[in-house]
Parts: C-alpha cells; sequence; structure tokens
C-alpha cells in the first residue's frame, strides 16, 4: 500500500512539472505589460484624479446654498434683574428684583445662498482645470509607449543572452571534442603537449564565459519580467531568434524623415508652457476685483 501510494506521488508531481511553460513572443510580452505594469496602472488613476479636480473646479462657479436649524429646550429661563422700585414704588433703593424672559422651547431655521458673478481666477481656472487634463492625457501616452520600449529593450537583451549563450554551448562542444583528439594525438606523440595545453587552456575560458552568460542571461530575466509588471518567482520564457529582431530594428524611419513636433516628450512640453502661462494669468487676475451675490 505505501509503495502504490508513494507511485502515486510520483505520478502527480512529475505531471505537474512536465507542464510545458508558455512561451512570449514580442507582442505578447507587450500585451502583458500593458495590462500587468503598475506604473500604467497609476497613470489612469492620475487620469481620475485629474477630471475629479477639473470637477471639483467647476463646481466653485455653481450657486451654494448652505442651511442649518436648531431646536433648544431651555430647562433653565434666565432671569434678568431690574430694580425692585421700578414695579414697587417705595420699594429700597438698590433692590434688584429678578424677573425671567424668555420661552421653554425656541427654535430657529436659517438659509444663506451666495452665487460668483465675477472671479477672473475662476475662468482661468476652468481653463488651466481642462489643460490639466490634457496632460495627464499625454503623460498616460508617454507612460505607456515608455513601457512597451523598456519591454522590447528587455525582450531583445534577454533573446540575444540566449543566443550567445546557444553559441557558447556549441563551441565547448566542439572544444571537448577537439581537447579529446588532441590528447590522444599528444600521447601517441603526434602533436606536441603544448597544443593540447593550448586548447585546454581555450576550453576553460569558455567555460568561464558560459558561468558568465548565463548570470547575465538570468538578469535579463528580472529585468524583462519588471517590466512586464510579472513576479520573477513566476517561470518566463520566450520565442524568436536575432534574424527576426534585425530586420524589426531595420523598419525604423530615418532621421531625415522624423518630425519631433510628433514626439509625446515634445506635446507634453508644449502642454506645461501653456499651463505656466495660465499660471502668470491667474496671477494678475487674483488683482482684479472680484463679485458675489449673497443672500440670507
Amino acid at each position: 500500500m505505501k509503495y502504490f501510494y508513494l507511485l502515486f506521488l510520483i505520478a502527480v508531481f512529475g505531471s505537474i512539472q512536465a507542464q510545458p511553460v508558455e512561451k512570449f513572443d514580442l507582442q505578447a510580452c507587450i500585451d502583458y505589460a500593458l495590462k500587468h505594469n503598475e506604473n500604467l496602472k497609476i497613470a489612469e488613476i492620475d487620469k481620475e484624479i485629474a477630471k475629479a479636480q477639473v470637477t471639483e473646479t467647476r463646481a466653485a462657479g455653481l450657486p451654494q446654498i448652505s442651511g442649518s436649524a436648531n431646536f433648544n429646550n431651555n430647562l433653565e429661563i434666565r432671569p434678568f434683574f431690574f430694580p425692585a422700585n421700578t414695579f414697587e414704588p417705595g420699594a429700597p433703593e438698590g433692590l434688584l428684583l429678578p424677573v425671567q424672559a424668555g420661552a421653554e422651547y425656541d427654535a430657529d431655521i436659517s438659509v444663506s445662498a451666495s452665487q460668483l458673478i465675477f472671479d477672473g481666477s475662476y475662468f482661468v481656472g476652468l481653463e488651466a482645470a481642462k489643460t490639466f487634463t490634457e496632460l495627464n492625457h499625454k503623460q498616460g501616452i508617454q507612460t505607456e509607449e515608455n513601457i512597451i520600449e523598456n519591454v522590447k529593450k528587455s525582450y531583445y537583451n534577454l533573446l540575444i543572452m540566449q543566443e550567445r549563450l546557444e553559441l557558447i554551448e556549441d563551441n565547448i562542444k566542439r572544444s571537448d571534442t577537439l581537447l579529446y583528439e588532441t590528447s590522444i594525438m599528444a600521447e601517441n606523440g603526434v602533436v606536441e603537449q603544448i597544443d593540447a595545453d593550448r586548447i585546454k587552456v581555450a576550453n576553460n575560458n569558455l567555460q568561464v564565459e558560459k558561468k558568465r552568460l548565463e548570470q547575465a542571461l538570468v538578469v535579463s530575466q528580472y529585468m524583462l519580467k519588471m517590466s512586464m509588471g510579472m513576479n520573477v518567482k513566476e517561470p518566463l520564457a520566450i520565442e524568436g531568434d536575432v534574424e527576426t529582431v534585425t530586420v524589426e530594428l531595420n523598419t525604423v524611419e530615418p532621421m531625415d524623415g522624423f518630425n519631433y513636433s510628433q514626439r509625446i516628450d515634445y506635446s507634453i512640453l508644449q502642454t506645461q508652457q501653456k499651463l505656466n502661462n495660465l499660471n502668470l494669468k491667474n496671477t494678475r487676475m487674483n488683482y482684479l476685483p472680484k463679485l458675489n451675490a449673497n443672500f440670507n
């Protein structure tokens, strides 16, 4: 029975470990990053905050109405003191007579309303709020472009590391074969021993280079996972080859046809300049008189 149970556990865990890891191509990495990257989520939250601030700014120009209601139960009515001879002629001079004046219960209701009629800074604020929303939208686009760019760089770097590791493993196999054959020939006196020693030194250098590339490969995987917003403990495998990467890189437009005004960075700088001008205009508007209507 114990033997059967042990075989069952081995079969279960073996089937779990045998599950293939999903391979990501470049587009799959980008799609994953656009769904899971934390910077993009923060950018979306900033957009919602900007919309709320615009609504808050607009609400300042709407009629402001407030009201209050009070109800009091006067457990002890407050007395007022009057000279006693006011009510009773002949009463001693200086004698004060307490008189309670007031009701046991009292209530009051108040309503106040105000309306902004003219405020130069308010209208500037409306324009600035709209521009601020535009700026947040553009910054969201910039964040998305930066994420895609980082994913591409990390993906290409990992792909190149994999290709280099495969090449050096092939070189090590050929070096091992050559070292074995040269050692046999040196033992039989066909070649000198120094030739075998040189190949052995070269083989050791290849082994060292392989370990260095393996460490760099792990770092490259971590960089790609961080760019994608993936947990570093999750398995990640990519597919593709260097030739495809080279073709994609060659499709970049030449510098002669580059239009800097289409860059999102340039557009953000223009929007920031517009906000700075509105800030200057708002400072000037604060010196103008403000007009409000109030009702109580």
